[in-house]
């Protein structure tokens, strides 16, 4: 049921992006460049619309120094990166991926990486009504995000692949030259990072997620800046968000699984990294904490946003009631001290 749920997230992906015509919500991303394995940091920074890309980067390493590429030989290294902020059905959706080929890649003793660092943002107006009170009054809404955060490779550890017996230079994704235990994979996801903030950082709320999991992630039931996230009912709200995710293979996890033997390393596209964050749920709570039933989010432009329930654990109704008892205990906690001071 989970791969069907992203599977069709990924199809709705594909046609979900919105028109240029219909420029709200503002959609933007940028890829950081570490891909040339880069031994003092990253290389460039792109940056595009609602999607950057970097396709089919090649890097190669004359090993013979004969001023000519021979793959015999030679290394060489390519790599595609994408990222995107897109909506679906209104809600805000990021997604960033990364896989890499290639041959004879210098380990440089160690020293250095290869990855990619992305980011992609939104920015819109939003409106929560409620149906049944005043316009005006306290709401605090949460909102979930569904991440799911991948490290992949086409042969599991454990499996057996095969390989001529002259295969060189060792491929440590793979397993020994001529075939044998797949050791893979190395590579280390950085955590994700999701940053909300409301009326220009009136509200903020900052998280960090672990990498290669899937988890849903609340924003608004408590935050660095102001507690609870306090809106009103019937009043529109700038909100903004970020999404940070990337991938990144340190070369000392190969050198010290090569030892000082080899110097290179090869990978032929087995890695996908890949990482897709979506407003996922909305739970809304009056000034008292109580959890409302019926109420409306739309964006700037009046259109119904409606989450995406993604394959992640749901909230159990426990921890909606501790979140709205947080809510609660916020707002008591802030007016006690606003007595105790004298303000």
């Amino acid at each position: 049921m989970r791969s069907n749920v992203f599977g069709l997230l990924g199809l709705a992906l594909s046609f979900g992006v919105a028109s240029p015509v219909s420029a709200q919500p503002a959609l933007t991303s940028s890829v950081s460049d570490w891909g040339r394995i880069s031994v003092f940091g990253p290389q460039l920074t792109r940056s595009g619309g609602a999607r950057t890309e970097i396709v089919n980067q090649r890097t190669e390493w004359d090993h013979d120094g004969d001023n000519a590429f021979n793959a015999l030989v030679d290394g060489y290294l390519v790599q595609n990166v994408w990222t995107e902020a897109s909506t679906i059905g209104g809600a805000p959706v990021f997604r960033s991926y990364h896989d890499l080929k290639g041959s004879a890649i210098p380990l440089n003793n160690g020293v250095g990486w290869t990855g990619f660092r992305t980011e992609a943002g939104y920015k819109d107006k939003w409106t929560i009504t409620v149906g049944g009170l005043p316009i005006g009054s306290s709401l605090s809404p949460v909102f979930s995000f569904g991440i799911n955060s991948r490290l992949g490779d086409l042969f599991g550890p454990g499996g057996s692949v095969a390989l001529p017996a002259d295969y060189y230079p060792y491929n440590p994704l793979w397993g020994s030259a001529g075939g044998g235990v797949v050791i893979g994979p190395l590579p280390t996801a950085p955590n994700i990072d999701l940053l909300m903030s409301v009326d220009n950082f009136r509200w903020y709320d900052a998280k960090n997620t672990l990498s290669n999991i899937m988890a849903l992630v609340p924003m608004g039931a408590t935050s660095l800046s102001a507690g609870s996230l306090t809106v009103q009912n019937g009043v529109p709200f700038d909100v903004e968000i970020n999404f940070t995710a990337g991938w990144r293979m340190e070369h000392s996890e190969i050198a010290a699984l090569l030892g000082p033997t080899f110097e290179r390393f090869s990978t032929n596209r087995v890695l996908d990294a890949s990482h897709t964050g979506a407003l996922s749920a909305v739970a809304v709570y009056d000034g008292l904490g109580a959890l409302q039933q019926t109420w409306s989010l739309t964006d700037a432009q009046g259109v119904a946003i409606t989450p995406l329930a993604l394959a992640v654990p749901e909230p159990e109704p426990f921890v909606l009631f501790a979140i709205g008892a947080l809510v609660v205990w916020s707002r008591s906690y802030r007016r006690g001290a606003s007595l105790g001071s004298g303000t």
